[in-house]
């Protein structure tokens, strides 16, 4: 049997298994109870065509060449993608403000 992926794909596996829970918790972690069903209904959904959306672009990226020299170049403007994706996305999520509670309990 072939290479299944090796320890890089037990520590994305691991990684994902360790961070969808908490991120899908902290995306309704602020709405009133009656709100929870629909706050996660609509966190799912974008989760999902996000993932669409993105697996489109990586597709576009990668495209059809059959040149294996090719593949590879395209592979690393794959992962340049990614990677600004990634960075994108965390600079947009430290801009966010968060809400501060009322409550005054602590």
């Amino acid at each position: 049997m072939g290479d299944l992926g090796g320890p890089g794909t037990l520590l994305v596996g691991l990684g994902i298994g360790l961070s969808f829970p908490v991120l899908g918790a902290a995306a309704v972690a602020t709405l009133p109870p009656h709100r929870f069903a629909v706050g996660s209904a609509v966190n799912q959904t974008a989760r999902q065509v996000g993932g669409a959306l993105g697996i489109a672009v990586l597709v576009v990226i990668v495209g059809s060449e059959s040149s294996t020299t090719n593949k590879v170049t395209q592979f690393h403007h794959l992962w340049i993608w990614c990677s600004a994706s990634a960075v994108t996305s965390g600079l947009i999520g430290v801009q966010i403000k968060r809400k501060r509670s009322s409550s005054g309990g602590d």
